[in-house]
């Protein structure tokens, strides 16, 4: 840190082209490559924002795929229900048919 002030010194006071009613340019010895501070928190809290609108999304598109797989066995439970009572009906008309086939066969007997 001294040398960063030592340099300052030189180039502000000790150079050909100090004038004395020019203002000192006080950033140069503490100025480093680095972001400052405030920008750094500016942007973690601009990451932590993007990161947090990133969760909320995800979560919301598990939850609706979810409660489609959760809705999946209830709907596959009805079309059985519903495949089952066709079954007996289609057994029951073909019961009909074949009395009503021997009723015929009988009648022209």
């Amino acid at each position: 840190m001294i040398d960063k002030i030592k340099a300052w010194w030189e180039i502000n006071f000790n150079s050909k082209d100090y004038d004395p009613e020019q203002p000192v340019k006080l950033n140069y010895a503490f100025k480093e490559n680095e972001p400052s501070k405030r920008k750094m928190r500016k942007r973690i809290n601009t990451l932590e924002a993007e990161n947090e609108l990133l969760k909320e999304t995800i979560k919301d598109e598990l939850y609706k795929t979810f409660m489609e797989k959760l809705g999946e066995p209830q709907e596959n439970a009805r079309l059985k229900h519903e495949l089952r009572m066709a079954r007996k009906k289609i057994k029951a008309y073909k019961e009909l048919i074949l009395e009503e086939s021997k009723n015929k066969k009988g009648k022209k007997k």
